[in-house]
């Protein structure tokens, strides 16, 4: 059977002098967490955007502990997929979100635990975004 990934695409970002806030549109996405030093995260905002696997993973042995992937923090994600995508998994999540471009942005990673937990928190509410 196959199955539909939402795959949750996370940007950095760098707003120094804008008045920007939790749920703002800004460079491709919405922002769903700041750092109080005029930096945050972004999610992308195409959210229809997701991809298909016949099996039930992509690592064999369902997660993605045993290349090192680990980190669950905020600011971790990034690292997370660089880890993923340098351990050669061609298929895998993380590789599309580094081919992602959206709205002219290309830095695009896949979420911590805890920045996915943030997602939800801060957008997971949003009308269109379909996690209520």
């Amino acid at each position: 059977m196959k199955k539909l990934l939402l795959v949750l695409l996370c940007l950095p970002m760098i707003g120094f002098g804008q008045n920007l806030a939790i749920g703002d549109t800004y460079q491709g996405g919405k922002i769903f967490w700041l750092d109080g030093n005029g930096g945050g995260l972004i999610a992308s905002s195409d959210v229809s955007y997701g991809m298909q696997w016949a099996s039930g993973n992509y690592f064999g042995n369902g997660n993605s502990s045993f290349l090192g992937a680990v980190g669950t923090a905020i600011g971790t994600g990034s690292q997370n997929t660089s880890i993923i995508v340098a351990s050669g998994w061609t298929s895998s999540a993380a590789m599309s979100c580094v081919n992602y471009t959206y709205q002219g942005y290309s830095d695009w990673f896949l979420p911590s635990k805890d920045e996915l937990q943030w997602i939800w928190i801060n957008l997971g509410q949003i009308n269109g975004w379909g996690m209520n």
